[in-house]
């Protein structure tokens, strides 16, 4: 879950992006980024920044029914496995995010 005004997002995008690309192949992974900014602000945004996830935009709705008790800061990072159980949620990664979401994904294999 990210925000276009978040430095931290726009700091972790590169190494999110190698991280899409690394499991490029693998159809059990899909990445998804959850913002409540329009469609139009993330196009745009994309055009001059890319960021591999697919994206979930207008997400206001989702994104109060999911801050009840599960979102608290932004950047969250969620992994989900096959049904639907976030098994992992960080907030606060204390290091590379993209190395502690590489243990976990290979950890659900």
């Amino acid at each position: 879950i990210w925000a276009t005004w978040c430095g931290q997002c726009l700091a972790e995008t590169p190494e999110l992006n190698a991280l899409v690309a690394e499991f490029d192949q693998d159809t059990n992974v899909v990445f998804l980024a959850v913002t409540d900014d329009s469609r139009e602000k993330i196009q745009t945004f994309l055009n001059n920044r890319p960021f591999d996830y697919q994206h979930i935009t207008d997400s206001g709705e989702l994104k109060k029914k999911l801050h009840k008790g599960l979102i608290s800061y932004i950047p969250e990072h969620l992994v989900v496995d096959q049904d639907l159980n976030v098994v992992f949620d960080e907030s606060e990664p204390k290091g590379s995010i993209a190395d502690t979401l590489r243990q976990v994904i290979k950890s659900l294999k």
